[in-house]
């Protein structure tokens, strides 16, 4: 090997290289074949569980219609003929989609909603379809199961006589002891996963060629730079090899070139001494003016006019240095940004989270200004007498906010908006009472923060981790979109709460369990203990009655994990190795 030429060795090199990379293109194209058929795998588990969600809403949606109702005929509205029919009628109606529509029969397989034809009034328990199944056994038998099922059967398209398969989603309403359903034919979602694989094969032979003429193009660019490297290096050595055989022949004329590599014996590294990092270590505008940092012209913030500067940091700096509990009381307007943000800072250095709640209290009155309460952590509570601009309570770290209109006011708290858009935005933990109405994107990304309010805007709880919250009033379109955790608990008075939520991640549920109604209670307590809210008192001085009114809207995966880690605490293990356990196992299917 010793005795082979430079150009040579650089030749292997080069053809060794372009093997390399020829492997690589192969290696990738057998890859992207296995990746691919996992991802098509993986799109028709998700489209036929998008269908089965999307059927099930559809259902639940109309079980909140008749409870709607129900609730009505439990007043003394209607008398329960007056009401099944009302139901019946509004069912028979209501179409969702293409081509979908709802059935309703009882439990003795009596048909009452079927599109309004001659099967209404007959029954229909014997049905069976062509391949024998008696499917309506099956419908009636899943839906009378606690939430509902799923069952898989054949049945003629409308206008055809060739049966087709059909998955349909029954549940049943045990007031009016019938079980609805809805379904639709599966050769339709058959047909969209077909087409997702069309265009995948078509987007992996695209990839294929990409890259394939990808792998030429970075073979002859490779060419090129090591034939020019190649070149770099032989021309030197032999004009090198002429200067020495010049000298050796005694013509000591002729110098070498400056700009010959030069090796650093210092270096005790043999791969290190192949590194030149020269025009890193060395600055080369030592010693020279140049543009950049100048304390002249450094912008003035003017921190020390702020609110937390000029007033909190002084009327309690000695509280705050001796650990004394303090309350005082300020005017504040809408240029007071951030307010309490730097005092909370101040809080965080000497005592971490480890303050009583409550330890100093602001009581502010006027108009807070953006970012009122930002990051205050645990030991701080802000109350404000008045209304608040956006981003209150921006990434809430463990303190209180507290607002309320002004004594003596005409208009209803929970009809006028008293805090801005994007309220509560990354809130970790603490504690917010609005004794009034949000506006758009209230408690965006909150992961672990309390809070009670009014009424919101639209975007409600988007993409909400964590935490708590309540909404004693309406809420706007789009309600928690993207929502991955947490819990809200929203009066839906109207019933028609169904139509503003995105349920892509979230169930909506009835507030049955005793921790539920508990925990709910609980903060209607605390918010009206804090803003003295008119319409909390009325929620409490009638808990049962408006009980059944609320929805608990949880995401579905953090449901379940909240179910396993329960389970598994209740066989002994900590709470910690509880989540642990529930996490790995919920990630492998288990």
């Amino acid at each position: 090997m010793n005795n082979i030429k430079v150009r040579t060795k650089l030749v292997i090199v080069m053809v060794i290289a372009l093997i390399a990379l020829a492997l690589c293109a192969v290696i990738s194209n057998t890859s992207l074949s296995g990746l691919g058929n996992n991802a098509l795998d993986i799109i028709e588990n998700d489209m036929r569980s998008s269908y089965d969600e999307q059927i099930k809403a559809q259902v639940d949606n109309v079980i909140s219609l008749c409870q709607s109702i129900y609730n009505r005929y439990e007043k003394g509205e209607y008398t329960l003929d007056e009401a099944e029919k009302l139901a019946a009628d509004q069912i028979r109606d209501l179409r969702y989609g293409n081509n979908g529509y709802f059935w309703v029969d009882t439990y003795d397989g009596t048909n009452v909603v079927l599109l309004g034809n001659d099967t209404e009034g007959t029954n229909r328990m014997d049905a069976v379809d062509t391949n024998g199944f008696a499917y309506m056994q099956a419908i009636i038998s899943a839906g009378r199961q606690e939430n509902g099922g799923f069952t898989d059967y054949v049945f003629p398209r409308e206008g055809e006589t060739e049966p087709s398969p059909k998955r349909a989603y029954s549940k049943a309403f045990e007031p009016f002891g019938w079980v609805l359903g809805t379904g639709n034919y599966t050769d339709d979602i058959d047909e969209d996963v077909l087409g997702v694989k069309n265009e995948f094969s078509s987007y992996e032979s695209n990839s294929r060629m990409a890259i394939i003429g990808i792998a030429v193009v970075m073979e002859v660019i490779l060419i090129l730079v090591l034939t020019l490297i190649t070149a770099s290096i032989v021309k030197p050595l032999k004009k090198s090899l002429t200067h020495i055989d010049e000298i050796a022949q005694g013509d000591f004329s002729k110098e070498f070139e400056q700009d010959l590599l030069k090796r650093k014996d210092d270096i005790p590294y043999s791969r290190a001494k192949e590194v030149d990092l020269s025009r890193i270590l060395d600055n080369p505008y030592e010693g020279v003016k140049l543009a950049g940092y100048n304390e002249k012209e450094v912008y003035d913030f003017k921190l020390d006019e702020t609110v937390d500067e000029s007033i909190l940091l002084k009327k309690l700096k000695s509280a705050l240095n001796n650990g004394q509990k303090k309350s005082i009381q300020l005017d504040v307007s809408n240029v007071n940004r951030t307010l309490g943000t730097i005092f909370g800072s101040e809080i965080t250095k000497r005592y971490g989270d480890d303050l009583e709640e409550d330890s100093y209290v602001i009581k502010c009155k006027g108009a807070g200004g953006q970012s009122f309460g930002a990051f205050i952590p645990k030991g701080l509570t802000l109350e404000l007498t008045g209304d608040s601009n956006d981003y209150f309570g921006k990434g809430l770290s463990g303190g209180k906010l507290i607002v309320y209109p002004p004594t003596g006011v005409k208009f209803k708290a929970d009809e006028n908006i008293i805090i801005g858009n994007v309220a509560l935005y990354g809130a970790t933990s603490g504690k917010a009472y609005i004794n009034g109405v949000a506006g758009e994107r209230f408690c965006v990304r909150n992961s672990g923060a309390t809070a009670v309010v009014e009424g919101v805007g639209d975007h409600g709880c988007e993409y909400m981790t964590g935490g708590r919250v309540a909404i004693l009033g309406k809420t706007g379109k789009n309600f928690a979109a993207g929502m991955s955790g947490g819990v809200a608990y929203v009066l839906d008075m109207d019933s028609d709460l169904y139509t503003k939520v995105n349920k892509q991640m979230v169930n909506i549920e009835k507030v049955t369990s005793k921790f539920d109604v508990s925990e709910l209670k609980g903060m209607i307590e605390e918010h009206v203990a804090a803003t003295n809210s008119e319409t909390g008192k009325e929620i409490l001085d009638h808990f049962k009655e408006y009980l059944p009114k609320f929805k608990k809207i949880i995401p579905r995966d953090y449901e379940r994990m909240l179910t396993r880690i329960l389970q598994l605490e209740e066989k002994g293990l900590s709470s910690e190795q509880a989540k642990t356990e529930a996490f790995y196992a919920i990630k492998e299917g288990r």
